[in-house]
């Protein structure tokens, strides 16, 4: 699984992101799908869904787009 095949199934959660003031990052080793979800100084803090229901979110789009992810194990790191 390849990082770029990863941050390319993101896009329109990174866009929605983005939106809000957020940027996403993505970072795969092996079988790990590392995010991280930081606040830029814009950021809406009430916009960003609980990590839960975003680890739904990213699970169902990596789900139609990268065959992989679904075996993969998912870390989500959040703005402090």
């Amino acid at each position: 699984m390849q990082t770029s095949a990863v941050e390319k199934t993101l896009e329109p959660i990174a866009q929605m992101l983005a939106s809000d003031g957020y940027d996403l990052r993505v970072a795969v080793d092996g079988d790990v799908i590392d995010i991280g979800i930081e606040a830029t100084p814009d950021a809406c803090v009430d916009c960003l869904v609980p990590q839960p229901t975003m680890e739904q979110i990213i699970r169902s789009q990596l789900a139609g787009g990268v065959p992989d992810a679904a075996a993969a194990e998912l870390r989500i790191r959040y703005p402090s």
